[in-house]
């Protein structure tokens, strides 16, 4: 299953993502700052930096075409 998780990277996230990826999901990240991960720490994990521009958001969603998306923190609504 495909899934955009929206959030920063804190003990939280780092929980569920564990989990997400022990489900054997694929698994996508976007957040507002770079995402530091140990080399093999997900097998299936793409890394988002949030674009300044709304239709870059619009794209990316297009491309990723999430099954589940998990949002995770206010910062992202004025967007």
């Amino acid at each position: 299953m495909k899934i955009l998780f929206i959030g920063e990277r804190d003990c939280l996230s780092s929980a569920i993502l564990e989990r997400l990826n022990k489900e054997d999901n694929d698994i996508f990240f976007l957040s507002e700052k770079p995402i530091e991960t140990k080399k093999d720490e997900f097998r299936k994990y793409h890394k988002y930096v949030w674009p300044e521009r709304k239709e870059e958001v619009n794209n990316i969603l297009a491309s990723i075409t999430p099954d589940v998306v998990i949002y995770e923190g206010v910062g992202y609504l004025d967007a």
